[in-house]
């Protein structure tokens, strides 16, 4: 169901009825609209074939002080990770947003942080993504389940090594799987209280990175929904932080989807990257590395100063650039299968990886979600090792 409202809801219903409503509206919006259809179609295709969660012959049962201790290995390693990066980098993005730097630097720092690494430290932002991705997460959702000691230390210092850089929507990797435990335990009044404090993280985070945009404002009258859905409205909601919140959140995603197939046609030529687009996959084939969402926005904002700015989008863009109409069938199958494989789970930490999953293949593609953010290593290990459920996923509390 979350899985629908997500892909179908909002790039096949939206973009249509935009389309109705605005004949103007680029003819990308219908393709994506018919894309994503088909990709909430395999979607559930995929779930179907899935096995209900069981435990296997091959799982080897762990008991939770045993997981508390690789847990604690997990968060030592993240934040020896974490430590690097900062020591190594020129600024950190998070003081200067505070002290009063321009979006812009800020921007700049964090790309300098993570993205625009190379050399040797390029180990250490692969790793970063490895942990942050989805094994910090998980190691969290069973401290939390399994109610160890460290649990509240583990939380409130993955946070702050989400928020770190200042990237707004990535300390959801911590939100998501705390509520999506407390939500199988019961605890619903937590996860809604959990949604209001994540809202008012996100606009305090917001007002704090933008409050030096540029005030450019539109003076004209009505506003069309085709320029409302494009990268060009930005001056329009730079002034008002929740005009820009509200902006990112509803139009980016959806026209992000659209620039990526122009970007395709028109910088690409339309020609199939068969893969290129992953570092893994292009290395193993003994191709070119494509940095595919580096043109995309590129073609929306054009390249920031380190040159690697990324526009990042739904899985099924990714399927299609690659592999045309079958990869978007294929990976669409193979997502809802991993979907299922994750919410059915008799693991409570595995199973509240699901929101987390959706999430990421709801911002970006499927092959990068499952080998660089640790999806595909958590769902090997939960195949060999067999956790205790307890009531409602939970257990009695491990000393």
């Amino acid at each position: 169901m979350w899985a629908i409202i997500a892909i179908f809801g909002t790039f096949t219903a939206i973009p249509i009825g935009l389309c109705v409503a605005d004949p103007s509206m680029p003819s990308g919006f219908a393709e994506v609209a018919g894309l994503a259809a088909l990709a909430s179609a395999g979607m559930v295709v995929g779930y179907s074939l899935s096995p209900s969660g069981r435990e296997g012959l091959l799982q080897r049962p762990v008991e939770p002080r045993s997981f508390r201790r690789v847990a604690i290995g997990v968060f030592l390693a993240y934040t020896l990770v974490l430590s690097i990066l900062a020591a190594t980098a020129p600024s950190i993005p998070l003081l200067g947003a505070v002290s009063g730097a321009v979006a812009e630097e800020v921007s700049q720092s964090r790309e300098q942080f993570l993205k625009a690494r190379s050399g040797w430290a390029t180990v250490f932002v692969y790793a970063h993504a490895l942990l942050a991705g989805s094994i910090v997460p998980y190691a969290i959702a069973g401290m939390l389940a399994y109610r160890l000691r460290g649990r509240m230390a583990a939380i409130f210092g993955f946070f702050f090594g989400c928020v770190l850089f200042a990237e707004k929507a990535f300390f959801l990797k911590a939100i998501i799987p705390i509520a999506a435990v407390e939500w199988r335990r019961g605890r619903r009044a937590i996860v809604f209280a959990m949604g209001a404090v994540a809202i008012a993280s996100v606009m305090a985070l917001a007002m704090i990175t933008t409050r030096n945009m540029s005030e450019a404002r539109s003076e004209g009258g009505g506003l069309a929904l085709s320029e409302y859905f494009s990268s060009a409205h930005v001056a329009e909601v730079a002034g008002s932080t929740t005009e820009y919140m509200a902006w990112r959140a509803i139009a980016v995603p959806i026209f992000t989807a659209v620039d990526s197939l122009s970007t395709f046609r028109e910088t690409h030529g339309s020609q199939h990257f068969l893969g290129a687009t992953s570092s893994l996959i292009s290395g193993v084939l003994g191709q070119e590395r494509i940095w595919f969402e580096r043109s995309v926005f590129d073609y929306q904002w054009g390249q920031n100063a380190t040159g690697t700015g990324s526009s990042n989008t739904v899985f099924f863009i990714e399927a299609f650039v690659n592999f045309g109409i079958p990869g978007v069938v294929i990976f669409s199958i193979v997502a809802g299968a991993c979907l299922a494989f994750f919410a059915r789970s008799v693991d409570p930490a595995l199973a509240a990886l699901w929101p987390l999953y959706l999430f990421a293949i709801y911002c970006g593609g499927l092959i990068g979600t499952l080998l660089s953010n640790g999806f595909v290593a958590v769902a090997i290990v939960s195949l060999f090792v067999r956790c205790p459920r307890g009531s409602r996923g939970t257990c009695r509390r491990a000393l």
